[in-house]
């Protein structure tokens, strides 16, 4: 009996026409049709894809760690921002206080920290 490769086929590092594939149809209710739509969408592939890779088991960030995600995306956006402003002040030659540099980092830090414990 053949072994299945542990390895998705989208990751294998061949192209799609070097693996033998078959077509079949997959009936929908229509408001579940929406449902892979949206997961699609989410997922930013085609809804052949988002099935394959539902059925593949892979693990989905749940609605807590997209929040969790969207609100890091935010944090480093305003660290991003602090940082730019205190890259301006230095090539002005404007003094800058340590402590905004040190709370910068600290912020990117924690956040990162934050990210590890949950994902």
């Amino acid at each position: 009996m053949r072994k299945k490769n542990p390895i998705p086929r989208s990751e294998r590092g061949y192209s799609h026409h070097s693996v033998t594939t078959r077509s079949f149809t997959v009936t929908f209710p229509v408001e579940e049709l929406g449902y892979l739509e949206v997961l699609a969408k989410e997922l930013g592939m085609p809804r052949s894809q988002a099935l394959l890779t539902t059925w593949q088991c892979r693990r989905f960030a749940d609605a807590e760690e997209r929040r969790l995600l969207s609100e890091a995306r935010q944090d480093l956006a305003r660290v991003g921002a602090n940082l730019n402003q205190i890259a301006h002040a230095l090539n002005r030659g404007a003094p800058v206080r340590l402590e905004a540099i040190q709370a910068a980092a600290e912020a990117v830090a924690t956040t990162v920290r934050l990210l590890k414990k949950r994902i």
